[in-house]
């Protein structure tokens, strides 16, 4: 039996959202192509980009980042967070808390779950044995999109080229300039 848990709308989801996803590589809520309409354009930098080089003839940029440690939409009422654009927010947002997924042969989704959202939090505390097993029907759904998306993007390519939202430069995922 799989445990299930209701979204407190804390908000934590909404912030903190620059991260360090790698060495050198610093990251914010990850967008689609045609996600990038809901944000303020200045808002918005690239994220992951496929050619031989970010100056190559043949170099694309597939998805963007938000550029803002909290989400512009993120509002609070009577101490609950409310979602400015929730009818539309992105992807990445309806999955939350779950991140890295991948598909299993089972076609069930495996995923990790982000350990500051405080539902999770709750959950784990009160099921320390089985806080890994969570039904998640919603963000499961999504979660199978946001992979199809991301697979008919690439098209067969590897991604090879990550944007730094700290340093406003293209990092190679394969080296390091430190």
């Amino acid at each position: 039996m799989a445990l299930s848990f209701s979204c407190l709308r804390c908000g934590r989801c909404c912030t903190n959202l620059i991260v360090k996803i790698q060495k050198d590589v610093h990251a914010g809520l990850a967008l689609f192509p045609d996600e990038i309409t809901y944000f303020p354009k200045e808002l918005i930098f690239p994220y992951r980009g496929v050619g031989l080089s970010p100056e190559s003839a043949d170099f694309k940029v597939v998805m963007f980042r938000l550029d803002v440690d909290v989400c512009p939409y993120l509002k609070y009422e009577n101490d609950r967070s409310e979602c400015g654009i929730y009818e539309s927010h992105p992807l990445a947002c309806r999955c939350f808390p779950f991140y890295q997924m991948s598909i299993l042969e089972s076609r069930r989704l495996n995923y990790l779950m982000d350990v500051n959202c405080k539902a999770i939090q709750i959950l784990r505390k009160e099921n320390p044995k089985r806080s890994d097993m969570l039904e998640a029907s919603v963000e499961e759904e999504s979660g199978h999109i946001l992979l199809q998306r991301i697979q008919s993007i690439m098209k067969g390519r590897i991604w090879i080229w990550l944007f730094d939202l700290k340093s406003k430069s293209w990092k190679s995922p394969y080296k390091s300039d430190e």
